[in-house]
Formats: C-alpha cells, sequence, structure tokens
C-alpha cells in the first residue's frame, strides 16, 4: 500500500485522467477548449460579435488543429451553434449536417 504524499497516488491520477481523455476522444466527447471559439448565433448586430464570416474564419483556424473526422469536425461545428443557427443546420438531413460543407452553406444562406 502506497503511503501518504507518495508518488503512486500522482501516477494514478495522471493515468486516469489519460484513460479520461482517451475515452472521451473515442466517443468525441472532447471538442474545443472552452473560450477558443465563441458559440455563433447570428449576424453581427452588437459591438464584440463576429459575423458569419469571421466565425468561420475562427472554426477554421481552430478545428484544423483538431485530429478529428470529417463528421466530428462537423459535429463541433454544430455544437458551436446557437439560437437560429443550430436551428437552421438541425432543419438538415442527418447525411448534410455530417459535413462541414453542408452546414456552412446552410448558414451562409441564412446569414450573409
Amino acid at each position: 500500500m502506497a503511503e501518504p504524499g507518495s508518488s503512486v497516488g500522482a501516477n494514478t491520477q495522471g493515468e486516469f485522467e489519460a484513460i479520461t481523455h482517451f475515452l472521451k476522444r473515442a466517443m468525441g466527447l472532447q471538442g474545443i477548449p472552452t473560450g477558443r471559439l465563441r458559440k455563433f448565433h447570428r449576424t453581427a448586430g452588437r459591438p464584440g460579435e463576429r459575423s458569419l464570416r469571421e466565425w468561420l474564419e475562427d472554426f477554421e483556424e481552430i478545428v484544423f488543429l483538431l485530429d478529428r473526422t470529417a463528421k466530428e469536425k462537423a459535429r463541433v461545428m454544430v455544437e458551436h451553434l446557437a439560437g437560429l443557427a443550430k436551428e437552421e443546420t438541425m432543419c438538415l438531413p442527418a447525411k448534410k449536417r455530417d459535413t462541414v460543407k453542408e452546414a456552412q452553406k446552410t448558414l451562409e444562406l441564412c446569414f450573409t
């Protein structure tokens, strides 16, 4: 049994975090780190709000760094939409909603 303050507990915690990270990633639950990409709601109207074009540029820049399949990237995109933007993409058939290109076309049609 490990003594209090020994490194065994730290190793176990580190292993637990590594396994948790792996499982989240395997299940597609690990998304963009909080604060990296704000949710897109609609066209920019108030100070500080990003236009669709700006938001899409931010999305592309961040999602490029993720080691994900195209379908997972599309899911990340939909997860970072809110309000009417999310509703519009959720109305797409699942096959179209699972591609970034189709979701982006819908957003551009509605919000530009």
